[in-house]
């Protein structure tokens, strides 16, 4: 047989292999009990806002929203308070959170069980010290690494959890998929960090992601830590070191969704696992929790 003929018979016999696999995938999906959905974080000296919806199926492309339900916000400090509806499902407050208080959010709504949730807005951790080293190394597509050396304050007699991140804020050029355009807007952007591990047994012993860890394993009154990133810094904005103090909840949360997000990602011999998302609402799903934010304003 000629090299012709050869290339031919291939060109056939891919031609059945991509017909006979062919097949239409079905996109209707069975109906199923819809669950009322309650999430919020609250946020230390911001208006408390809560959105309220209903558990979506695969076909739905945006979740359902509930604007018929009565919001109540009670917390310890004697605050009783309904909340307003807005848009969208979200209801808010007059009222900001407050740091060192607990929050009991319960939500009503017609043909389901009362469904609730508690919150507490731990006091912000004071960020004693920030050390900048400009050269730490390079990564594997040879881009320098540059870190920062923090030391934050700590209270072994009390849980403490917290969320470092690095921020830019600045006019940035922004899609509105309202308008369907490009428009500047000041806005803030989050940088890509790294925690250094080394020997340090408090970030050995965390679970992805390790930006956000505990003082489990801490002892004495204070803590150093140190991240790392490799994009480079622009004069227009302003950089910020954002540490959030954060409750329990939001951090079994935060870890829990690491798992969930990272499981259906492809690896070599592994197969995509499943994982549920936390959820401290009882009589429904979502995450009710608390934070309060200390900066610090780094300039390299």
């Amino acid at each position: 047989m000629s090299i012709k003929s050869c290339i031919t018979v291939l060109y056939v016999a891919l031609f059945f292999l991509i017909v006979s696999c062919h097949r239409i995938v079905e996109d209707e999906f069975q109906d199923f009990e819809r669950t009322p959905v309650l999430n919020s974080f609250l946020i230390a000296d911001s208006i408390i806002r809560v959105q309220v919806t209903f558990s979506s199926s695969l076909s739905d492309s945006t979740p359902a929203y509930v604007d018929n339900a009565i919001v109540v916000l009670q917390g310890v400090s004697g605050l009783s308070d309904t909340l307003l509806y807005d848009n969208s499902g979200w209801y808010e407050s007059a009222q900001t959170a407050k740091a060192g208080q607990s929050y009991h959010c319960a939500v009503t709504i017609p043909g389901y069980d009362v469904v609730s949730a508690e919150a507490f807005v731990p006091n912000p951790t004071e960020i004693l010290q920030v050390h900048f080293t400009d050269f730490a190394g390079f990564t594997s597509d040879g881009e320098k690494i540059s870190s920062y050396r923090v030391t934050i304050s700590n209270d072994s007699s009390q849980n403490r959890y917290w969320d470092v991140r690095m921020i830019e804020e600045g006019v940035h050029t922004v899609f509105n998929w309202d308008t369907q355009k490009l428009e500047e807007r000041f806005s803030a952007r989050y940088y890509s960090i790294d925690m250094a591990l080394g020997n340090d047994i408090v970030m050995l012993n965390e679970a992805n992601p390790t930006t956000i860890f505990s003082n489990k394993m801490i002892e004495g009154n204070r803590y150093d830590f140190t991240f790392y990133y490799s994009e480079e810094l622009s004069s227009e904005y302003d950089y910020y070191l954002e540490l959030r103090n954060v409750d329990k909840s939001y951090y079994e949360f935060q870890k829990q969704y690491y798992l969930y997000y990272t499981a259906d990602f492809d690896q070599i011999g592994s197969s995509p696992q499943n994982y549920p998302l936390y959820s401290n609402v009882t009589n429904g799903l979502g995450i009710f929790a608390a934070y309060s934010v200390s900066r610090w304003n780094i300039k390299p």
